[in-house]
């Protein structure tokens, strides 16, 4: 494979030209279109077969353990964030997917992302739509594709499909509802500095509910009882890698959050009070008292900070509004105890790659920070 860098885009020209193709690359959140150049459409990991040679590469993994088709790690680190945790058997599945790695000088760009659908370890499902090349087959994945130094963002909106109807399509392509374990898989291509391109690999494990169409929901993550996994990822720069960080300065009653610009140029923007979140054992719990204010102003200068005052109430939020409680912000109080709080910001302005696809914002979090209940 031959490869070459102008204006840092990488072109990579596979052994033969056979067709040719639009395919849409994703690095840090920005689409970007590159003319892909002789793509096989069947990969090592596609059905042998000739007579199913009009599947993609990925239903080749259909019936199969997934410890012998799907390497449990690889050369990069693969997060999710906002991942949804129920898709309509229609529907797509949604998440911010992130492609990191230990090494700070590491650039490349982002082939694509596959689904592998599980049930008692064997794959049962996987990604409607085109194949994504394995790393070891890159070569043979041609085109013009920008670089931009890891971590990369790739916002992924896939659809299911069985493996029912693989390999004579006579079974349902419809994905049964129930729940999965669903394993997120990137290939990425790497530049090393005066090195050749490199194909990576890196994996993410999470599970996912397919209901009825209409019956999917969108996960909030400060939503009552959700994991604080979201959160946690929200307030990392490997996960999200807005040029914002929080920190959630706890004095008693009183909170203040501190938004800091991590990034390397100054920020503009405007944000509300933060909604603050009260959790225990990685479980939200409380709080979930927030403002819907837009307007205060966030300029801050590299490296500057400003300052947020915000408030939660110490209610069991599961009870809050409920039964006695019907029409009224309160709840069950909390048992006194150890626990601690995250805050989440959205913040508006030019510069900031929304958190989604389909709407504006930037969402950062910050914490944990330890709270006592007396």
């Amino acid at each position: 494979m031959e490869s070459g860098v102008e204006d840092d885009v990488v072109i990579v020209q596979p052994p033969q030209r056979s067709a040719r193709r639009l395919v849409a690359v994703v690095v840090a959140g920005v689409a970007i279109m590159a003319v892909v150049v002789a793509v096989p459409f069947l990969l090592a990991n596609g059905p042998s077969a000739a007579g199913q040679a009009d599947w993609p590469g990925q239903f080749g993994r259909c019936g199969e353990l997934v410890a012998d088709v799907i390497p449990a790690d690889g050369e990069i680190d693969v997060s999710l964030l906002d991942a949804s945790t129920s898709v309509g058997v229609h529907g797509q599945w949604t998440a911010a997917v992130t492609a990191s790695s230990a090494d700070a000088a590491a650039q490349g760009w982002v082939y694509g992302t596959d689904l592998t659908l599980v049930r008692d370890g064997v794959v049962v499902g996987v990604q409607d739509g085109p194949q994504v090349p394995q790393p070891e087959h890159v070569q043979e994945w041609g085109g013009d594709y920008a670089v931009a130094p890891l971590p990369l963002v790739s916002d992924v909106s896939l659809g299911l499909a069985s493996c029912d109807q693989y390999p004579n399509g006579n079974g349902s392509p419809e994905v049964a509802p129930g729940t999965y374990d669903l394993v997120v898989s990137q290939t990425v291509g790497l530049l090393p500095d005066g090195g050749s391109v490199a194909g990576a690999w890196g994996v993410a494990v999470t599970t996912v509910t397919v209901v009825a169409d209409g019956e999917a929901v969108v996960q909030d993550p400060t939503a009552c009882g959700a994991s604080t996994d979201d959160l946690e990822m929200l307030a990392s720069q490997e996960g999200n890698p807005a040029p914002l960080g929080l920190e959630v300065l706890s004095g008693g009653d009183e909170l203040v959050v501190r938004a800091t610009n991590t990034g390397t140029g100054a920020i503009a923007a405007t944000t509300g009070h933060p909604t603050v979140v009260i959790a225990r054992d990685g479980v939200i719990v409380g709080g979930l008292d927030g403002h819907d204010d837009i307007g205060l102003a966030a300029d801050l200068p590299v490296g500057g900070h400003a300052d947020y005052d915000a408030t939660t109430n110490a209610f069991d939020c599961a009870t809050i509004g409920v039964g006695e409680y019907a029409n009224t912000g309160d709840g069950d109080p909390l048992p006194a105890g150890e626990y601690e709080v995250w805050a989440v910001m959205t913040f508006f302005g030019d510069g900031l790659t929304p958190t989604h696809a389909d709407r504006p914002g930037t969402l950062v979090a910050g914490g944990p920070a330890p709270f006592t209940i007396d």
